[in-house]
């Protein structure tokens, strides 16, 4: 596994093309930095897809982004999550947010690994993919109250924005699982 780091950014360029790899890390890392002067951009947010929906957390809800590989299933483990994976020798649990998010089925197991910041036991959420770091057109600086909530992105889109703690509680995993 190759990792490349900028400024606060981290990504996992295993099985991508470094010239790709490269280019996307700059161009993250710019949009961390944030705007020209005179713009005042909204909070930044990682968008990614499951199924057909277009999701968004906030970048400060995320660890890194990785590709996702093979998991160890736990038996008599919570349906939502999918097994163990160990990265840099720290075990990570695999969950699956489909249904916690009302989606019928979960993401494809060759898609990546959103790793969320302070969560006890340590959590990443499989998703098909991670598609951009983006900011918020409007941010009030407040949180969503439900599960999710519609968002404006300052491009135009409009991804569910995600309660990351509203999320682990759904999925049922709010440490009870300590030692995984």
């Amino acid at each position: 596994m190759t990792i490349i780091a900028a400024a606060d950014v981290e990504l996992d360029i295993e099985g991508l093309d470094p010239k790709a790899a490269r280019r996307i890390l700059a161009r993250r890392t710019t949009m961390m930095r944030g705007c020209d002067a005179g713009e005042a951009p909204g909070r930044a947010v990682l968008v990614w897809t499951l199924g057909a929906e277009q999701f968004a957390l906030p970048l400060s809800d995320v660890s890194v982004v990785l590709k996702a590989d093979q998991t160890t299933p736990v038996p008599g483990a919570p349906a939502a999550l999918i097994g163990l994976s160990s990265r840099r020798g720290r075990l990570l649990n695999v969950v699956d947010p489909a249904r916690a998010l009302g989606q019928g089925t979960g993401a494809a197991a060759d898609g990546h690994l959103l790793v969320l910041k302070d969560t006890r036991p340590r959590l990443a959420l499989l998703v098909d993919r991670a598609e951009a770091v983006a900011a918020l057109a409007i941010d009030d600086g407040s949180d969503a109250e439900g599960l999710t909530t519609q968002a404006t992105l300052a491009d135009g889109g409009r991804p569910l924005l995600v309660n990351k703690d509203r999320l682990v509680e759904a999925m049922g995993l709010g440490g009870q699982h300590k030692g995984m």
